[in-house]
C-alpha cells in the first residue's frame, strides 16, 4: 500500500514568498508546521492508501483522460485559514479564476468514481496550504497579517502538468515522489 494523491505544482513567486516570510516571522513563537515552498502543490484528489493495481489503473486513466487537455491557469490571491480565525488549523493562499483547474479536478474525480475509489466528501475548495497550525498562543498577529493580505493578488499561474504522487511520511516532513506525470 502506498499513500497517493493527484496534484498540480504551484511554486510561490516572490510576492507570495514575502507574505509567507511575514507569516513565519510574525508567528515564530507559535507551533506551526510550514510547508516547504519547493514542494507546494494544489491537491486535486487524495486517494489515501492505494494498492499497486489501483495505482496502475489510476496512472493509465490519468494519461488517457487528461493528456493533451490543455494548459490550466489560475490566480493565487489572498490569505485565509480553515476552519475559521477563532480556531485556525490550516493557513492558506486562495485560488481564483480557476475554471480550467476546476474542470481538471472534475475529470480526476470522474476517474476515481469509475474506478470505485472513494472521493473526499468535502466540496473541492482550491487553495495552497502554507502551514498547519499545531498551537497558536495569540491569533491577533495572524488576524492582522491575513487582514492585510486578504485581497492581495500574489501571482497568475499557468501549468501544463498534472502529477500523481506517492506521499512518504518522514520525520522531517513528507516526501512527495511522482508516480506519473501527465502533460496537459
Amino acid at each position: 500500500m502506498r499513500r497517493t494523491f493527484v496534484a498540480v505544482k504551484a511554486e510561490p513567486g516572490e510576492k507570495l514568498r514575502k507574505a509567507i516570510a511575514l507569516l513565519r516571522n510574525g508567528l515564530n513563537r507559535d507551533s506551526i508546521k510550514w510547508v516547504d515552498p519547493a514542494i507546494m502543490h494544489l491537491t486535486l484528489a487524495f486517494l489515501g492508501d492505494s494498492e499497486e493495481d489501483t495505482i496502475e489503473l489510476m496512472s493509465r486513466n490519468l494519461q488517457e483522460k487528461c493528456s493533451g487537455s490543455g494548459e490550466i491557469s489560475f490566480t493565487i490571491k489572498g490569505l485565509g485559514v480553515f476552519p475559521g480565525i477563532s480556531n485556525p488549523r490550516v493557513i492558506w493562499a486562495g485560488i481564483e479564476n480557476a475554471e480550467t483547474l476546476l474542470n481538471l479536478q472534475k475529470i480526476v474525480s470522474g476517474i476515481m468514481t469509475s474506478l470505485n475509489i472513494p472521493a473526499e466528501e468535502r466540496e473541492f475548495k482550491p487553495h495552497l496550504t502554507l502551514g498547519r497550525v499545531k498551537f497558536l498562543r495569540n491569533n491577533e498577529k495572524l488576524k492582522e497579517i491575513i487582514s492585510e493580505h486578504e485581497n492581495v493578488e500574489f501571482q497568475n499561474v499557468k501549468l501544463n502538468k498534472l502529477i500523481y504522487y506517492e506521499s512518504v511520511l518522514m520525520p522531517g516532513g513528507p516526501l512527495y515522489k511522482p508516480i506519473t506525470e501527465v502533460i496537459l
